[in-house]
């Protein structure tokens, strides 16, 4: 099945195996509004991704559907029409 232009797709981008870090890409229209459900955005934990500008990094936990903190990421922003997806 090949994926549309409007489909948002996650994926592992970093090789198997071990390493002190890994890299999931989340493309496409919902992806922001994806991420938001889980990252929150370092010390402003009001701040959703979605008022981030473009071409951004943030630091913050990225939680479970508790609210527990799974672990700590680096979210970078890229928003359309200049971005690669």
């Amino acid at each position: 099945m090949r994926a549309s232009e409007s489909d948002t797709i996650v994926a592992i981008a970093t090789p198997l195996g071990e390493g002190g870090l890994s890299v999931i890409r989340l493309s496409g229209r919902e992806a922001i509004v994806l991420a938001d459900r889980h990252f929150r955005v370092g010390a402003r934990s009001d701040m959703p991704l979605q008022n981030a500008a473009t071409h951004t990094a943030h630091f913050g936990p990225f939680v479970g559907a508790s609210g527990e903190t799974l672990d700590e990421v680096v979210a970078l922003v890229f928003k359309e029409p200049n971005s690669y997806t």
